[in-house]
């Protein structure tokens, strides 16, 4: 079931909404679904790009990593050192 809402455009909005739907033989507000739905899927397909990424990553750092070691007030002492007033 479809809900209705109500949104404000500008008048060049309005124009070139106008013009396309015509270009295409559809309403204005079928052709703003359609632009509604391609958005929304470009954004579902840079998510699932993203997340394959950080999959594909996955084991992309050898165990020879090192990691600077902490110990407690590690952190406070390096920002009372550079100044650090945060």
């Amino acid at each position: 079931m479809r809900q209705r809402t109500n949104i404000y455009l500008d008048p060049e909005q309005c124009v070139a909404l106008d013009r396309q739907a015509e270009a295409e033989g559809v309403s204005r507000a079928e052709l703003i679904r359609r632009h509604l739905d391609a958005a929304l899927e470009r954004e579902a397909d840079d998510l699932a790009a993203d997340l394959a990424a950080i999959d594909d990553s996955f084991g992309a750092v050898d165990g020879d990593l090192e990691l600077a070691r902490r110990g407690p007030g590690d952190r406070e002492r390096h920002l009372a050192e550079v100044g650090d007033d945060s």
